[in-house]
Parts: C-alpha cells; sequence; structure tokens
C-alpha cells in the first residue's frame, strides 16, 4: 500500500516536470527543484 502511495507521488511530480519543462527554462526549473526539495527536508 504505501509503494501505491509513494509511486503516485512520483508519477504526480514526474507530470508536473515535464508540464514546467514546457513552460520555463531549464535553469529556473533546476531553481525550483532545489527550493522544493528543500522546503521538504526542512518539513521532516
Amino acid at each position: 500500500m504505501a509503494e501505491n502511495v509513494l509511486k503516485k507521488i512520483i508519477e504526480k511530480k514526474s507530470e508536473k516536470i515535464e508540464n514546467l519543462k514546457k513552460t520555463i527554462s531549464p535553469d529556473s526549473l533546476d531553481e525550483l527543484i532545489k527550493t522544493e526539495y528543500f522546503s521538504i527536508l526542512k518539513k521532516r
């Protein structure tokens, strides 16, 4: 069950990244990913 939840989260994030790739530059996307990653780490 936990695997399914994790898989769904990863799929959603992958879809969002693909959509962002179409609308923003790679540098901006890289910065956004770093920001999101650190915000997730802070929540732990």
